[in-house]
This record gives structure tokens, C-alpha cells and sequence, in this order.
């Protein structure tokens, strides 16, 4: 299943990686700007990097993680018919994109 996220911040990364460590479940994660998106990427790259370091996860794990997430930046949820919004900041933002997730 895929699944996007709306908001790429602590939150949005939290939730994503959380989908993105479980089977079966592929994640885009959004935001207002494709930066952002990809800054809350990194976010996980480097929580699972992290892990590795102290021998808790296998890099080809994170490496598996990493493939089933993918960015959007226009806040859309890439078309997705589920979605998770995450955050209270821009909560204006937020809201009229889940619609266009559904």
C-alpha cells in the first residue's frame, strides 16, 4: 500500500519512516516545497544511519527503508487516495491538501 505523509517536518518524518520500517507499505512524503520534502528524507536517512552505527540495523535494511519513500514537493500527496497529515503549523496549508490526497 502506498501512503503519503503531508508535512516532511519532525512529525511528518517521524510517521513516515513508522510506515516506511513496516512491510508492505510504500510512503511519499510531502510538503509545500520539494526541499522540505526532502529535508524530512534526510531526517530518516540519518535516524537510520544512527541505528547502524550503534550495530542495531544492517545498512542493506536502511537501504530497503530508504527505497520505499519518495518526495513530493506541491503538498498533493502524488496523487495517493490515502494520506496523513501531520503538524498543527500551517494548519491551513495542511487541510486543503488532504482533499486533494483523496
Amino acid at each position: 500500500m502506498k501512503v503519503g505523509v503531508i508535512g516532511a517536518g519532525t512529525m511528518g518524518a517521524g510517521i513516515a519512516q513508522a510506515f516506511a520500517v513496516t512491510d508492505g507499505y510504500e510512503v511519499v512524503l510531502c510538503d509545500i516545497k520539494q526541499e522540505f520534502a526532502d529535508g524530512g528524507k534526510a531526517r530518516i536517512q540519518k535516524a537510520l544511519d544512527k541505528q547502524v552505527a550503534k550495530g542495531r540495523m544492517e545498512q542493506a535494511k536502511v537501504d530497503e527503508i530508504m527505497a520505499k519513500i519518495s518526495t513530493h514537493g506541491d503538498n498533493e500527496a502524488g496523487g495517493l487516495r490515502s494520506g496523513r497529515r501531520s503538524g498543527h503549523r500551517a494548519h491551513g496549508l495542511k487541510a486543503g491538501a488532504v482533499p486533494k490526497a483523496g
